[in-house]
């Protein structure tokens, strides 16, 4: 089995101290062996998600927010698929919102691509008007796109820190990558070949893509910067 994995961390403002979001990609596992602790971040909170996983080739993918948008929310993109050829020509949407490559591409020669997406301090939309578009170079193969909005982020400096690897075996890691505020919210975002069964310990699931498999998860980080490694078995 092989994983793509992305680290990323955001900034967000807490009372009196900055928090932080990060992004993640985790590893297959059984969920019996890494039991989930549902943690919550003080200031930076999951709002809603939805993924686009169609199974041919295309140029375009389109990925709704079904839900309402706030104003100064963080929308997040991650975007997989299955070649090394075709490249990410452009992330946009329909309110306008400017997006930034966080992590990425990272590439698995021959099998496999991902990159992560955000816009920071986005437009407010009504329920079901605001569509993000994935535009690519050419034609990718079996694109694996999530969308996730978090309210509570920093809105002019979201990203601190990030890591990315890929690879071939029945484990996986980002790398490692330290923090430099008190507390951050991990969020993850993988690409494989197999499938996710669960979250990795003390994550909480927010999609996982059918038929892919692919998860989009996240989870507290502790009191204060930390160094982290994330590999999985």
């Amino acid at each position: 089995m092989w994983t793509m994995r992305n680290l990323l961390f955001w900034d967000s403002l807490g009372y009196g101290n900055a928090m932080r979001l990060v992004l993640l990609a985790t590893v297959r596992l059984a969920c019996g062996l890494l039991p989930v602790t549902m943690l919550a971040a003080p200031s930076v909170s999951y709002v809603q998600g939805n993924f686009a996983t169609p199974q041919t080739p295309q140029t375009t993918v389109n990925v709704k927010f079904t839900a309402a948008q706030v104003a100064g929310d963080i929308n997040v993109v991650a975007v997989g698929w299955k070649d090394s050829k075709a490249t990410v020509s452009a992330v946009t949407d329909s309110s306008h919102n400017t997006y930034a490559r966080a992590v990425g591409p990272t590439v698995q020669k021959e099998i496999a691509s991902q990159s992560i997406y955000y816009a920071k301090n986005i437009t407010s939309a009504a329920a079901g008007v605001n569509i993000v578009t994935v535009t690519f170079s050419t034609a990718a193969a079996s694109p694996d796109i999530r969308i996730l909005e978090y309210s509570g982020a920093d809105p002019s400096n979201p990203v601190d820190v990030t890591a990315a690897k890929s690879g071939n075996s029945a484990t996986s890691s980002s790398g490692s990558a330290r923090t430099t505020n008190p507390t951050d919210l991990i969020l993850g975002a993988n690409l494989i070949q197999t499938t996710t069964s669960c979250p990795g310990s003390g994550f909480t699931m927010r999609l996982l893509t059918s038929p892919d498999g692919d998860i989009a998860e996240d989870r507290a980080d502790g009191p204060a910067p930390l160094r982290y490694s994330y590999r999985q078995p």
